[in-house]
């Protein structure tokens, strides 16, 4: 607490203009995203075995082995994998009782037909029986469908969306409209940066992709609003709506930003203590989350206060155009009635 206190003593007596000094910043996530794009038009996005069409081999043999032994089993499946020309796969071991269960996901190759797959399967299956597995302990799949189908997909998207149309809505009546259309703008930076994070880092894109866009929304509201509503409470207090807007905002993220600094570290550093202990599609899970946070504080603090001034100053050359025109008519009405009269 006096490390907080003692952060925002510094950041409030000093007169640090971050929409002066960070403006040229604003350009880190748009280099960022383009070379997201360019890096999905060549290779696409990596896609996890739950979004594409895959086959399988399951293989089971005794936990009561030697663990060399189950090593040797592992590997030698493992190369007999390889040398039929599968280099797309990955595979989980589990284990009962009884057995130990090792299950390979593998994904078209390419000019083979889903006859040839099948067939390919096979002839894997032939090789890891002459290894000495009993072939009853050896099973090949067809074709595995993608997990989730396009109606799943959509209907997250819809509730996902909805939420969304709620969350705007709200955002108007709390806010004014430079303000709320700069919180909606910074989300739609935030999901463009976790496209980019995604496609150039070639992270595997599952099923929890979804409770990644839902955690960095939910992380940019909290910040958003509360910066945001220290701009209000700035712009309703007398000394200080008098400052300039690029004064104002400056001002603002200073008021707030120990709190914001110390807060995410917070997160941060709890997030990288669960995915250093998670399994690995945590970990994939998190990793994202981890360096859109780094950049989330660099894209609310030093470049959307930039956009705000110009919203802003936008909306107020708005006000003061139509206030100028409705006293414009109203005098030119009083004319009309004394030319009248």
């Amino acid at each position: 607490m006096k490390l907080l206190n003692k952060l925002q003593n510094k950041f409030n007596n000093s007169n640090y203009d971050f929409t002066k000094h960070f403006r040229y910043l604003m350009f880190i996530p748009l280099i960022l995203v383009l070379v997201g794009l360019i890096v999905f038009s060549f290779c696409g996005f990596n896609l996890s075995y739950d979004f594409t069409d895959t086959y399988s081999v399951t293989v089971k043999y005794s936990s009561s082995l030697e663990e060399n032994v189950k090593n040797e089993y592992k590997d030698n499946i493992t190369k007999i994998i390889k040398d039929n020309n599968v280099s797309s796969y990955e595979f989980t071991i589990s284990q009962d009782s009884s057995y130990n269960i090792l299950t390979y996901r593998y994904r078209a190759i390419d000019n083979k037909n889903e006859s040839q797959m099948i067939e390919l399967g096979e002839a894997i299956k032939d090789d890891i029986v002459a290894l000495g597995i009993n072939e009853n302990d050896v099973t090949v799949s067809d074709l595995i469908p993608k997990a989730y189908q396009a109606n799943i997909i959509g209907n997250l998207a819809l509730a996902f969306g909805l939420g969304l149309v709620g969350v705007i809505i709200y955002l108007f009546i709390r806010f004014d409209y430079a303000s709320a259309l700069n919180i909606i703008v910074s989300m739609f930076i935030d999901w463009l940066l976790l496209f980019a994070i995604y496609s150039i880092c070639r992270i595997p894109m599952d099923i929890s992709i979804l409770a990644v866009f839902v955690t960095t929304t939910l992380l940019g509201l909290v910040n958003n609003v509360v910066l945001y509503d220290k701009i209000r409470e700035n712009l309703n207090d007398e000394q200080n709506s008098k400052l300039l807007n690029n004064e104002l905002i400056s001002l603002s993220i200073r008021n707030n930003l120990s709190f914001n600094i110390i807060s995410n570290m917070i997160i941060w550093i709890a997030l990288f203590i669960v995915m250093a202990v998670s399994i690995t599609s945590v970990k994939f899970a998190i990793l994202p989350i981890l360096i859109w946070m780094i950049l989330n504080i660099v894209t609310i603090n030093m470049i959307l206060p930039f956009v705000w001034t110009k919203l802003y100053n936008r909306t107020k050359d708005i006000k003061l155009k139509k206030a100028l025109e409705k006293k414009n008519k109203k005098d030119n009405n009083k004319l009309v009635e004394n030319e009248n009269k």
